[in-house]
């Protein structure tokens, strides 16, 4: 499925590009719009010229090669998978929040061992993402981490009752929103009231348990002229939003649900 992207300025004098030829460039900025949210996606020539070079006459694994060649791209494989990896990625491109995680494993990672998780009880690791939590054995999850339904709102549930399949870690994610969003308050205490609200946030959904999730959290806050204080209210004062208004589970809702998207453009 193709995707909206972001293409900058520099694509165009961009030395390494530069080298390459011209259907090579256009073949490049159409894999972003083809590649998950990590910039991965299936290494299928055939499959790739029709979707993004449908008129032109020429060999799509050639120019593959070429990017390849110039640090562009990365073509490997993985659990029997032929995935190609855009390098830098993440670095330009700020996917939508609420696009799905990828599915595809990155390289490096063992043919054996996707992307896990602890089991909160203690067991042998899970493959998240990959095994839908209703696939888990309950005998595997102790009683007192049962919930009604795996919907169900944890807001209000306590903390030490959320199933924890990996520890969230509070220094990255901080660390995380400073660097994405100086402007906004910066975070000098992190007590355990504070803790409680990121911690379920990151319980709440597996998608939401790692910290490059939050890094495009952030990056999506960064877009809204609202939350980043740069609209005024009727009596001309702005509202800024910081880090804990964020995990609040009511303001992390509305964020994630587009509520603050293109204010007062």
């Amino acid at each position: 499925m193709s995707r909206s992207r972001n293409i900058k300025p520099g694509f165009f004098t961009n030395d390494q590009l530069g080298e390459c030829e011209t259907l090579a460039r256009i073949l490049f900025a159409g894999l972003w719009c083809v590649a998950d949210r990590a910039g991965r996606l299936e290494d299928r020539p055939k499959k790739l010229k029709v979707a993004l070079l449908p008129f032109d006459d020429c060999d799509v694994t050639a120019l593959l090669d070429q990017l390849e060649k110039n640090g562009l791209i990365l073509r490997y494989k993985a659990q029997e998978l032929a995935l190609i990896q855009v390098l830098g990625f993440e670095k330009h491109q700020n996917p939508h929040v609420k696009e799905q995680a990828s599915t595809l494993p990155a390289h490096g990672e063992s043919d054996a061992s996707p992307v896990q998780v602890a089991c909160a009880s203690g067991c042998s690791t899970v493959q998240a993402r990959l095994i839908p939590s209703s696939l888990i054995p309950s005998s595997l999850i102790p009683d007192s981490l049962v919930l009604e339904s795996a919907n169900a709102d944890l807001s209000a549930v306590p903390a030490h009752l959320i199933p924890k399949r990996a520890a969230c870690p509070h220094t990255e994610i901080i660390s995380a929103y400073h660097k994405i969003l100086p402007e906004l308050r910066q975070v000098r205490q992190w007590n355990e009231a504070r803790k409680k609200f990121l911690a379920r946030r990151w319980a709440e959904d597996e998608d939401r348990q790692t910290v490059d999730w939050w890094r495009e959290f952030f990056g999506y806050v960064r877009k809204s002229r609202f939350l980043m204080g740069n609209v005024s209210g009727h009596d001309g004062r702005t509202f800024q939003a910081d880090l804990e208004w964020l995990v609040r589970p009511t303001n992390f809702v509305k964020v994630i649900e587009g509520k603050y998207e293109d204010q007062g453009a």
